[in-house]
C-alpha cells in the first residue's frame, strides 16, 4: 500500500477486520486471520487448470468472505483546505464498497424469512461494529454508511453454479 487510494482501501479492510461480528463470521481469532478473508477488489484466482470459472465447491470454500474496493465513480478526491504558514493543507475524501458474502446455513435454508433475518442481523451487527471504530487512528474516518445491495439471498436458479448464498454491499463514505 503506497498511494492515497490504496491506503484508504487498506484502512477499510483493517476496520472491518477489527469488527468482532466479522471475526466471528469468518472464524478468525485476530485481525490477521480476519484480513485473510477480506480481499482487495477481487477474489483470489480460481484453482489452477479451472480456467476463469470457479466450481460451486470452490466458491463455498471461499465463503464467508468480504471484498473491498474503491468506487470507480467519485472514489477519491483531494482538495486544498488552505495554508498553514507556507505549507498548503490538504483534505481528502472518497467512497469504499464492502461486499460480504456467506453460505446460507443448512439449519435455516428452508425458511426464507429466517434467511432474510439472519442476513439483516449480520449486516446490522457489522454496521454497529464499524460505527464503534470510527475515529480510531488506524481506521477510515467514515461519515456515511449505506446498505446499497441486500442483504439478500441470491436467486434459486443461480444455486447450481454459485451455491446458496446470502450477501450484500455496504457503501462507506469517508473524509480526512
Amino acid at each position: 500500500m503506497s498511494g492515497y487510494i490504496s491506503t484508504a482501501r487498506e484502512l477499510a479492510r483493517t476496520m472491518l477486520a477489527d469488527v468482532t461480528r466479522f471475526r466471528t463470521l469468518v472464524g478468525a481469532a485476530n485481525q490477521a486471520g480476519a484480513l485473510a478473508r477480506i480481499y482487495n477488489g477481487a477474489l483470489p484466482p480460481p484453482v489452477e487448470g479451472a480456467g476463469m470459472e470457479r466450481t460451486v465447491e470452490e466458491l463455498k470454500a471461499l465463503r464467508p468472505f468480504a471484498r473491498v474496493w474503491t468506487s470507480p465513480v467519485n472514489g477519491y478526491s483531494i482538495r486544498a483546505r488552505g495554508t498553514n504558514g507556507a505549507t498548503r493543507q490538504w483534505g481528502d475524501k472518497g467512497t469504499v464498497f464492502i461486499e460480504i458474502e456467506d453460505n446460507v446455513a443448512a439449519g435455516i435454508s428452508d425458511d426464507e424469512s429466517a434467511v432474510q433475518i439472519a442476513g439483516e442481523d449480520l449486516f446490522g451487527e457489522i454496521i454497529q461494529g464499524l460505527i464503534g471504530l470510527i475515529g480510531g487512528a488506524s481506521y477510515l474516518n467514515v461519515t456515511d454508511i449505506e446498505v446499497v445491495d441486500g442483504p439478500g439471498r441470491i436467486a434459486q436458479e443461480m444455486w447450481e453454479t454459485y451455491g446458496d448464498t446470502i450477501g450484500g454491499i455496504l457503501k462507506l463514505e469517508w473524509e480526512s
